[in-house]
């Protein structure tokens, strides 16, 4: 690697060297990136100065301060030397992917494309991406998306740095523990959340007086329904679960719930000394389980699931992060991400009206973070805390028996909703050529793709030996915008050599009707979170596979309490209401 020539935290072995894991804490902060916000740039020292100190990028000095600060994470490819997109025309190229992530956004905010699935399955996967990946949007010479010609894979393994430990250890919550500049904790034990302000009658926005947004806190802070902040901005171990308020109030959600679990085991009497540290690892352990069990199980077929337990490609042994996973396979929930979202009573449906159709819009739901100041720009409220009409109503968003269709996630296809073509969010502090095309999702991930040289989707499919999707399935979709997709594919001669990402979603359009992912998406998928597990020595699946939240005492004893999916942490949490 070029910025650092420390792989382990002082002390530490390398586990390359043989010998077993590493004699450290099993979990280490692997990068401070409070300064590291949704869309900014990490890049080398030299690099900083090269850029002329612009304010969007972070030198990886600053992004891992202190003499001890552990190493960098790799990335690597789970297909070294697969046969990838053509280069002969690099130009041609770029100019065909544009095209075709223009026609990939929907001519107007339908929403008619709903699955299966409950929409906060979108961003518990946005969640897992954060805690396990930040950098692959880096622009510095040699990966620049920008620049035409892609990057030679050697020199993007060798170049770019994960500031994550990719391991599901909720290093964005817990951060390094107590004496971490970023993360506020009370007493040492508990997570600190921030209260939510009065909006008062009609502002911001409308607000039905009386009504608070869902019922109160079962740790005892029905009013602290916010991250804790200052001067509006989030502190929290990864800025970037502020970008929009449904991650942000998924963060609140696990701050609750390891505060629940604190005090679940004072009351079976654990010892002050291991109190923090025993309440972690139960929280870890239960979000890993629900990745594995929950999240997995609803997003990928048995058959792949059962076929990556062993994993073929993933054989590095250390903790790492494949690109193909990166860059393209788990960039499936940006399909997933509806234009408008049945947020909660006061902007979403009225309570008790099926019929009414009014949503919460989507641009709301970036305003109402640090980087959209609260809805200072918009509504004119300037307050540091999140308005009190503006949290979740969880109970629109995990679905159930008879859940409206609006209040699930979009399909998994090659149709992306409206507003993802306008990010309001994203890369403003960027240069003109860099923020316009992270502003449009679908053109930004192609692009990234291709510069990071992926390999096409046909060749993942082969070397997985699984059905290959025909040209025929590659062009088809819905009629619109399929026909200027369809032009774009043709354009870019990539019916046999589709850009990865894709692929990936056209196949879970093709193979599964939009409710999961296709054998290519799904293995890629789970052969990552799986290895991942196994390649953590201290992660459930390396020391007791067979664990499950039941086997805690503290949910199976004189207070049981049942957790098999998302929605009951969200219970636990005491944003959601009981079974």
């Amino acid at each position: 690697m070029t910025t650092t020539d420390t792989k382990a935290p002082t002390g530490a072995s390398d586990p390359d060297e043989g010998g077993g894991p590493p004699p450290r804490p099993p979990y280490r902060y692997r990068a401070f990136t409070g300064l590291v916000h949704h869309g900014g740039q990490v890049v080398p020292d030299a690099d900083f100065q090269a850029a002329g100190g612009r304010v969007d990028v972070t030198p990886v000095s600053a992004a891992l301060p202190g003499d001890d600060a552990p190493a960098t994470t790799d990335f690597v490819y789970l297909f070294p030397g697969a046969e990838r997109l053509p280069e002969d025309n690099p130009v041609a190229v770029v100019t065909a992917l544009r095209a075709l992530g223009s026609a990939m956004i929907e001519d107007s905010d339908t929403n008619t494309e709903d699955s299966d699935i409950p929409a906060i399955y979108t961003y518990f996967g946005q969640f897992i991406d954060h805690d396990l990946t930040l950098n692959t949007n880096t622009n510095f010479p040699g990966i620049d998306i920008t620049e035409p010609v892609p990057a030679a894979p050697d020199f993007v393994t060798g170049t770019l740095e994960n500031l994550r430990e990719p391991a599901l250890n909720l290093d964005s919550v817990y951060g390094i523990g107590p004496t971490d500049p970023v993360v506020p904790y009370i007493g040492g034990l508990r997570l600190d959340l921030g209260p939510c302000v009065d909006a008062g009658a009609g502002r911001p926005l409308d607000k039905i007086p009386g009504v608070p947004c869902g019922p109160g806190s079962a740790v005892g802070e029905p009013d602290r329904r916010d991250l804790p902040r200052v001067n509006k901005k989030a502190r929290i171990g990864d800025p970037r679960n502020d970008e929009n308020l449904i991650v942000a109030q998924l963060h609140v959600a696990f701050l609750l719930a390891h505060n629940a679990i604190v005090d679940r085991l004072q009351d079976a009497g654990q010892p002050q000394n291991t109190l923090l540290s025993e309440a972690q690892r139960i929280l870890r352990w239960t979000y890993q389980w629900l990745v594995r069990n929950d999240f997995l199980v609803k997003l990928v077929d048995t058959e792949s699931i059962s076929a990556v337990s062993d994993p073929k490609f993933f054989t590095q042994d250390r903790l790492c992060m494949p690109l193909e996973f990166a860059t393209a396979a788990f960039r499936f929930g940006h399909s997933m991400v509806r234009g408008s979202y049945d947020w909660n009573r006061n902007f979403g449906r009225a309570d008790g009206d099926p019929n009414d159709e009014t949503r919460s819009p989507f641009d709301l739901l970036f305003a109402f973070t640090g980087g959209g100041k609260l809805g200072l720009d918009v509504t004119g409220f300037d307050a540091d805390q999140l308005p009190d009409n503006w949290p979740a109503e969880w109970d629109r968003l995990v679905g159930g028996d008879g859940a409206p269709k609006d209040q699930m996630a979009r399909r998994i296809d090659t149709n992306l909703a409206l507003p993802l073509d306008s990010m309001s969010n994203e890369g403003n502090d960027q240069p003109d050529a860099i923020k316009d095309m992270l502003k449009r999702l679908a053109v930004r991930n192609l692009l990234r793709g291709y510069k990071l040289a992926m390999p096409t989707g046909q060749a993942v499919a082969a070397a997985y030996e699984v059905e290959v999707l025909t040209p025929d399935e590659i062009l088809a979709g819905p009629p619109a915008p399929g026909r200027l997709v369809r032009h774009a594919l043709l354009d870019g001669d990539f019916l046999e050599s589709t850009p990865l990402w894709f692929y990936i979603l056209r196949e879970a359009e093709v193979r599964r009707g939009g409710n999961g992912l296709g054998p290519v998406g799904g293995r890629i998928v789970a052969e990552t979170l799986i290895g991942e597990l196994k390649k953590d020595p201290a992660s459930y699946l390396s020391v007791d596979e067979d664990w499950s939240p039941a086997q805690e005492p503290i949910f199976s004893g004189a207070n049981p309490f049942q957790i098999t999916e998302i929605a009951d942490l969200l219970r636990l949490a005491g944003v959601l209401a009981p079974r």
